[in-house]
């Protein structure tokens, strides 16, 4: 993962609605991996709730939609950064 996610989540809403907007997981091909335009959509209704303090667990899915050939982002990674959000709240 890129663009500042750490581990760790910055306590102001506008930062944190930054790194929202700006993080970046490893495209993976020919393996299992999230389709990309669900977890997008999802990331940009996060930058929202961020921006104006809503919180993220209702937003937060209990499953996303997969792919094994086309391109997708990395599991792990994007399940890393939304088990930070939802630990957030």
């Amino acid at each position: 993962m890129r663009n500042g996610f750490n581990g760790q989540l910055p306590a102001d809403r506008g930062q944190l609605g930054d790194l929202i907007s700006n993080v970046r997981f490893k495209p993976r091909r020919l393996r299992e991996s999230y389709q990309m335009g669900p977890v997008d959509t999802l990331l940009d209704r996060l930058e929202a709730a961020a921006r104006v303090g809503d919180p993220f667990v209702p937003l937060l899915p209990t499953q996303l939609p997969r792919v094994k050939v086309r391109e997708g982002y990395d599991i792990e990674q994007v399940d890393a950064f939304l088990a930070a959000l939802r630990a957030r709240g």
